[in-house]
């Protein structure tokens, strides 16, 4: 389908000779050109918006009866993956890619990692295998900081053979907290020494705590470490 089509040149050149240059037949042209016009970018949209890379709205949905995954229903695999985003047309886009890749896959190496990269797109995943985990399908990230969160690569939905395992090994970097000090008070003897440790906060909940029995006889010596959240 031609996507620059002139109707109001088409007109003219259709138009008799002894109609040209007319005032009411050139107004007359325009009025339907300009309709002939509106129609014919209705059906370029209705052609071009109705593929996955494309469509929008209803139309996009439309893309979902096709590869079976409604709106819905990918909003619900996107609460169970923890995403907390709207699913508004650009991450179903990315759930209708996912499901004709799931349809369609061959389940390559090269397919899986496919699937992988529509929902982290934030590094590299780099193949491998190994003779102990057999059946297995390895995706390595490379070394990571705080700010990639690496949720996402462990949620996301995945493309796979059936009896093939799928591993990702992710590699973080914690950063440098520099230097710190420790302050420590009590009595040498006869008394408590405690030593507590500057606060961190790493993504997670972990607390402990490490009691240490001094030598000298009566003195108990601990070190806290404050509860990591």
């Amino acid at each position: 389908m031609d996507e620059r089509l002139d109707y109001l040149e088409k007109l003219r050149r259709d138009l008799l000779e002894q109609f040209r240059g007319k005032p009411n037949i050139e107004v007359m042209q325009r009025a339907l050109a300009r309709q002939l016009d509106e129609v014919h970018e209705f059906f370029l949209d209705l052609n071009k918006k109705r593929w996955l890379l494309d469509a929008e709205g209803v139309q996009l949905d439309g893309v979902g009866d096709i590869v079976v995954l409604s709106r819905s229903e990918a909003l619900t695999m996107s609460e169970m993956a923890n995403l907390n985003v709207p699913m508004d047309d650009d991450l179903y886009r990315r759930y209708l890619a996912w499901k004709n890749a799931l349809n369609t896959t061959n389940c390559t190496h090269l397919d899986v990692y496919r699937a992988l990269q529509l929902f982290w797109d934030k590094s590299p995943l780099y193949y491998s295998e190994e003779l102990e985990h057999p059946a297995t399908i390895i995706f390595t990230t490379p070394e990571l900081t705080p700010d990639q969160d690496v949720r996402v690569l462990f949620l996301a939905p995945k493309v796979k053979a059936a009896g093939v395992a799928l591993r990702i090994v992710a590699i973080t970097k914690t950063p440098d907290l520099g230097e710190i000090d420790i302050h420590v008070g009590g009595v040498a003897f006869s008394g408590i020494m405690q030593t507590t440790l500057p606060q961190w906060l790493p993504d997670g909940h972990l607390e402990g705590k490490i009691n240490v029995i001094a030598h000298c006889p009566g003195v108990i010596s601990q070190t806290i470490l404050q509860e990591l959240s």
